[in-house]
């Protein structure tokens, strides 16, 4: 079953469902993610990646200081 992230839920139930994630043995997981999640994910991710938007994920995230994980 996906998890469900929608624009009414405030930003730290989204980060529990994030967190609660389950994944498969392929480590791949399923979120059902509506319109406002989305918009605000795209603007959160700029806004973190700044000028590094071709870097890839798994590079940036070790970037990030730990306090902010």
């Amino acid at each position: 079953m996906p998890g469900h992230l929608s624009e009414m839920m405030s930003v730290g139930r989204m980060v529990e469902v994030l967190e609660g994630l389950q994944f498969n043995k392929r480590e791949e997981g399923r979120l059902v993610v509506d319109p406002g999640v989305t918009n605000f994910l795209i603007r959160a991710t700029k806004a973190a990646a700044a000028d590094h938007l071709d870097a890839k994920v798994r590079h940036l995230w070790r970037t990030i200081p730990q306090t902010l994980r």
